[in-house]
């Protein structure tokens, strides 16, 4: 099977939550988190898809490892060893901003490396509370433990497949390290990967269609894929990476189109990413310290919008009569990062008189002609605050689901400088503005 037919294809809005908010999920709206040594211990960061505003979220002392995004974006799960003695750890849930840190196991054993369940109600994770290293899930408020595996050898690192009909987990039980599954509720154990050397470290891409792990068997670690088969051996597997030293802990991106897995370069662990059909590489980390453990987010919910704004749609120039009592047509356009149709036109204000829509409502039309629905409003002239000094003008406003969102225009004054009236403060939820009391008679 050539690498094409490989590929895996995911619908944008695979991720729910975002598409909501705008009709093009893309990558520039996910995170990926990961560990880092960079301020001397081990912290959980989380970074931009091109590398950029590393955050540090755990800011702790201790041992803080293993990052794993939930389904719907809005929370992280890692191992840490704050609330036990070193190296002994529990597994813990925080806000993906790092706020709200809440503890999830209840320190009998070690427990490490969580993953999500496909509904986000529940967390994997290896623990030695019995005596071995086994593999657990555990609903995250901490209730309802179940123990899934329950033998002699060594199992770990758990992964839910996206259908939530198993779960891909490391074991010893062959004498090396393999790749097992196990039921949601345990039961009988599928071999899906075996080699006489070290498998590890699985990830599923979105669509369940194939699973990725590192692997020893051409003399030193490297990220293969192959494609899953349910319960059966995974097959067509090829390697990723051609790394002279290592290449480990592969995370597909929420579209597939990207892998991010950790790499030993120049004497450091540093994060890379991979297309796996291109096979072309780009580095995200470059620090002196080791970087590890990547986990990609889902399409996460943006927290603003930076709209294109397109001042009387049509011109270049955009004139705007300061004398004229008329309207001034201003226009959102849809692109490929924002749909236009998703703007609250009760919350648009523009210029900095903060002037709303004079007509009851916007319209919705495709104003350039891109076959794109756009946002358009009228704005009485008077009202927006612009004299011969003004060379732009901005609009603020929310989406439906009350994001923020701003954009700017450049316009070019004619006719003198208009009577303008002193500003008003705001009342309430809408800045009063004088058209507002000329049209009601009273301030809103």
């Amino acid at each position: 099977m050539s690498r094409t037919r490989r590929t895996v294809l995911v619908a944008l809005c695979f991720v729910v939550s975002a598409c909501s908010l705008t009709a093009y999920a893309q990558l520039e709206a996910t995170r990926i988190a990961f560990l880092s040594q960079r301020d001397g211990n081990h912290e959980v960061y989380a970074m931009g898809v091109d590398g950029t505003t590393p955050v540090n979220l755990t800011n702790h002392p201790a041992i803080d490892n293993h990052p794993v995004w939930s389904p719907d974006g809005s929370r992280i799960a890692f191992h840490s060893d704050r609330d036990r003695s070193s190296e002994v750890y529990d597994v813990y849930i925080m806000d993906a901003d790092g706020g709200n840190v809440t503890r999830v196991t209840d320190g009998v054993g070690s427990s490490a490396s969580p993953g999500w369940s496909p509904d986000g109600a529940q967390l994997t994770f290896q623990s030695t509370r019995g005596g071995a290293l086994d593999i657990y899930a555990i609903d995250t408020n901490g209730a309802n433990l179940i123990r899934l595996t329950d033998d002699a050898y060594s199992n770990s690192t758990p992964t839910w497949s996206p259908d939530g009909s198993q779960i891909l987990f490391v074991s010893s039980r062959t004498g090396g390290y393999d790749i097992y599954s196990v039921g949601p509720s345990g039961g009988a154990l599928s071999a899906v990967i075996e080699h006489a050397t070290f498998d590890g470290f699985p990830a599923w891409s979105p669509d369940g269609s194939q699973i990725a792990f590192h692997s020893y068997r051409d003399g030193v670690a490297n990220v293969y894929i192959g494609d899953a088969n349910g319960t059966n051996p995974v097959t067509n597997i090829v390697r990723l990476t051609a790394d002279p030293i290592e290449a480990m802990e592969p995370s597909f991106a929420p579209d597939g189109s990207l892998i991010a897995f950790r790499t030993r370069r120049h004497g450091r662990i540093q994060i890379y990413t991979i297309d796996p059909i291109a096979l072309a590489e780009v580095r995200l980390t470059n620090t002196a310290s080791h970087e590890a453990a990547p986990d990609w987010s889902p399409f996460l919910a943006p927290t603003s919008f930076v709209v294109l704004v397109d001042v009387k749609p049509g011109s270049e120039a955009n004139p705007i009569n300061l004398r004229r009592k008329g309207v001034t047509p201003v226009a959102i356009l849809t692109t490929a990062a924002f749909d236009a149709t998703q703007v609250d036109g009760e919350t648009v204000r523009l210029g900095t008189d903060a002037a709303s829509i004079a007509h009851r409502q916007a319209h919705y039309e495709d104003v350039n002609g891109d076959g794109s629905i756009d946002w358009l409003g009228h704005f009485r002239t008077q009202e927006i605050g612009v004299d011969t000094d003004t060379s732009s003008l901005t609009l603020v406003g929310q989406t439906l689901d009350g994001i923020p969102l701003s954009g700017s225009d450049v316009v070019t004054p004619r006719g003198g400088r208009p009577r303008r009236a002193p500003a008003l403060a705001s009342v309430g939820k809408r800045p009063t503005t004088w058209g507002a009391v000329r049209r009601d008679g009273a301030i809103r």
